[in-house]
């Protein structure tokens, strides 16, 4: 069987069915990990829109036009319509040496509304760019990056912090910036790269960490360990470093060691939602089931979602013969994925035409 379509019932962790048509390309250069938007897009007089720009604290001033003649300048302000009319709501973000500008799509406000109104958030149409980093100094660039990195749009973040580092020499911070920004956009071995630069001049568990994780996904996992055994040494109660320890451990497939390096993170600090969610599935394919349905549900009690965590909860509260609560997490799953369904002929997940496996 194929093993991106593993059986429900098995209680194995399936992928995800991701829909091109639900991630937005933002820029051809970066996709945005938290995207502006707003909603309701349409509704009944007055109609309430609440408007959301993440990072936005970042940018010296925002100004969110919305459509109608007036504006705001908070970064997430709420505005009521009151007359009827097709409104485009525009977002500038300003920063040093770049502004950004975010277009939407219409606002309709309506004296009637004969279907249930649509929360869905409705994001940018378009997003334009305009930055010049030639006048700037080292900390405009730093700041201009950091705001950058923070709207998620990495490639123009990187562009700012590699002027900074020549600008800078070698700064170990700046390059570990570098590379945090350069994971955000999956370059991962010159985040590598990155990394190791900042440690030859400074030694930094937090860096290490970074190191070691950037090299667990080139799949060295040998090197991984050793960096995250520096960071150990430096400090033994540091929680990211045994997380890490516990990836790489899985990634050499020893999965018994995975699960007792991620206890040992989670002991630390219980309140790291994603990996709670490792730490079960680790459980999950060692059959500990029932402990790891435990910290399936301490994972989705912090905040962690998606269809895949509640197809690999199903699966693990069914293989207890716990099934009435197996087929409440699926279902779950199945509202969370419109993509993903649940054969009644094979018990498998599958996705409908469109979909496909990750």
């Amino acid at each position: 069987m194929n093993t991106e379509r593993r059986l429900i019932r098995d209680g194995h962790l399936l992928g995800r069915c991701l829909l091109a048509s639900l991630t937005m390309l933002i820029l051809s250069t970066a996709i945005t990990t938290a995207t502006p938007s707003f909603y309701p897009n349409e509704g009944k007089i007055p109609l309430k829109v609440q408007f959301s720009l993440p990072g936005g604290e970042s940018c010296d001033s925002v100004k969110w036009d919305f459509g109608d003649g007036n504006s705001s300048s908070e970064v997430n302000p709420s505005y009521s319509y009151t007359r009827m009319s097709f409104f485009y709501p525009l977002c500038v973000c300003t920063l040093p040496g770049a502004t950004v500008t975010y277009s939407f799509g219409k606002i309709v406000p309506e004296n009637a509304v004969f279907k249930g109104v649509d929360d869905t958030p409705q994001t940018p149409t378009d997003v334009k760019v305009d930055a010049k980093s030639d006048s700037l100094d080292l900390q405009g660039l730093i700041k201009q990056g950091n705001a950058f990195y923070n709207l998620g749009l990495y490639d123009y973040a990187a562009a700012s912090y590699k002027s900074a580092i020549q600008k800078s020499g070698s700064d170990p911070q700046i390059l570990a910036k570098y590379g945090d920004i350069l994971v955000g956009l999956s370059r991962w071995e010159e985040a590598k790269n990155a990394y190791n630069q900042s440690l030859s001049l400074k030694q930094d568990t937090d860096v290490l960490n970074s190191y070691g994780g950037a090299l667990v996904q080139l799949k060295k996992y040998e090197e991984s360990l050793v960096a995250f055994n520096q960071s150990l040494v430096m400090e033994p109660s540091n929680p990211g470093a045994w997380a890490g320890t516990a990836r790489a451990d899985l990634g050499l497939k020893q999965v018994n060691e995975s699960a007792v390096a991620f206890k040992k993170s989670l002991d630390i600090d219980a309140s790291q939602p994603l990996v709670w969610k490792e730490y079960g599935d680790v459980l999950l394919k060692s059959d500990n089931n029932n402990d790891a349905i435990t910290a399936y549900e301490k994972a989705i009690a912090q905040g962690v979602s998606g269809a895949d965590i509640y197809i690999s909860y199903g699966g693990a509260l069914r293989k207890v013969g716990r099934n009435a609560e197996a087929e409440n997490a699926i279902a779950t799953a199945r509202s969370m994925q419109s993509k993903l369904y649940i054969s009644n002929i094979d018990g498998n997940v599958h996705c409908t035409a469109g979909g496909a496996m990750a």
